[in-house]
């Protein structure tokens, strides 16, 4: 058996430690260290990390103060010892032949990355599950890089390309290129983390297994602290290392359209955020449009074809009344629609 490092950073997350702990400790895999990192948890999420340490010589408890998920996951990396290495979020949890799967196709098919469906789990019971789109057990790094491109970003299928949780990787690999978490990205460090490793890996593989997110449970830190500059920047540099990765690749020229879509739908959301926000009043709403403008991805014209786009070309002539307007014509045919379907069925 290879070891397998499952890093779980921790904070405040007493309420579903235990049961993501135990998710791992029942692994039909058993050759693993499991490393949590407590992240200055203010709760009994700290406790709970010693206690299971002593009750599994297989888990290491590691406590660091308040610094993060990207440091606490960085941490976990320098502690690790084992061939593979997983990223597990505190509050989700894994099937029981979860591992085993993953080790199981990655030796199989010699692969450096092994990727898995999601399964977005709510207070409700009620799921959704994101399958990847290939259906083949193993494709080349060529391949991978069209279907990422195309789910990636700003869709709903943006966790299954972005997340590190639902993948397994090659440790060495990692260390070789001292690939870190960036501690300074508010969101999405699992993007830029992916970016580098893809950029060394040669085959991966698919398996049909999932990786359960709790929805009930706030996952992104833009939900409390979104500011749509900020958001856009971050968009920016993740698009930009896409571009660097795919030209390394080769893979760019044929995949123009798909970057052009990508573009498109990170002006779109911007927008939408800025115009669909009753905290921001009007004037602000414009500043940030204008500050929008300015951002690298519009000065920079990254993407030409983008400018066919309407939001672009608004953005670039400054229409930003015209925008705002827009998005207020859309929200009230929104309202429309869903008053209409209930006098329907009245």
């Amino acid at each position: 058996m290879e070891k397998v490092s499952v890093i779980i950073p921790v904070y405040n997350s007493e309420k579903y430690l235990k049961s993501c702990i135990e998710s791992i400790r029942k692994q039909t895999y058993t050759d693993l260290e499991i490393i949590l990192v407590d992240d200055g948890s203010t709760d009994k999420s700290g406790k709970i990390c010693d206690e299971y340490m002593k009750m599994d010589t297989r888990i290491v408890a590691i406590h660091q103060e308040n610094q993060g998920v990207s440091t606490a996951r960085n941490n976990g990396l320098k502690a690790a010892t084992g061939k593979y290495v997983r990223f597990i979020d505190s509050d989700d949890y894994i099937g029981a032949d979860n591992i085993k799967n993953m080790v199981s196709a990655i030796i199989e098919n010699g692969s450096d990355l092994a990727v898995q469906n999601l399964t977005f789990s709510y207070k409700n019971r009620r799921s959704d599950k994101l399958y990847l789109k290939s259906k083949s057990p193993c494709v080349g790094i060529d391949e991978y890089l069209e279907e990422m491109i195309w789910g990636f970003g700003i869709t709903q299928t943006n966790a299954l390309y972005s997340s590190s949780c639902n993948k397994m990787y090659r440790l060495d690999l990692i260390k070789n290129k001292n690939i870190i978490f960036n501690k300074n990205m508010l969101f999405n460090e699992d993007s830029m983390f992916n970016i580098e490793y893809l950029s060394m890996a040669e085959k991966i593989c698919i398996t049909s297994d999932s990786y359960y997110y709790r929805k009930d449970v706030s996952h992104s830190i833009t939900s409390k602290y979104y500011n749509p500059i900020v958001y856009t920047k971050i968009y920016n540099k993740i698009y930009k290392s896409l571009i660097v990765l795919f030209k390394s690749r080769n893979s760019y020229e044929k995949n123009k359209d798909k970057f052009y879509d990508f573009y498109c739908r990170v002006i779109k959301l911007d927008c939408r955020n800025i115009c669909d926000n009753r905290e921001i009043k009007l004037r602000q709403k414009i500043k940030y449009l204008m500050k929008l403008r300015d951002s690298i991805l519009i000065s920079t014209k990254i993407n030409d074809k983008a400018k066919n786009n309407i939001l672009v070309y608004l953005i670039e002539k400054k229409s930003y009344l015209s925008i705002i307007i827009i998005f207020k014509i859309l929200k009230i045919r929104i309202i429309l629609n869903k008053y209409r379907n209930i006098l329907i069925h009245v």
